[in-house]
């Protein structure tokens, strides 16, 4: 039996194409997730009906570089 799965939301923070996202069972409402506009997002994430995620903190200039 395969599981259905469904769209709830979309989670708005970056201008590029998301190419990966991460999660980890230790932290069930956390994913990160990485973009071709060069940023990764740590998302916090919500069930509440308008707003799915809340971006917690981006990553795009470490050490004086564009990631």
């Amino acid at each position: 039996m395969t599981e259905q799965m469904t769209v709830r939301g979309t989670l708005k923070g970056h201008s590029g194409w998301v190419t990966q996202i991460a999660t980890t069972p230790q932290y069930p409402d956390m994913i990160l997730s990485a973009s071709r506009d060069k940023s990764i997002i740590m998302w916090k994430l919500t069930r509440d009906e308008t707003n799915y995620g809340i971006p917690q903190r981006s990553l795009m200039d470490l050490w004086g570089l564009r990631l």
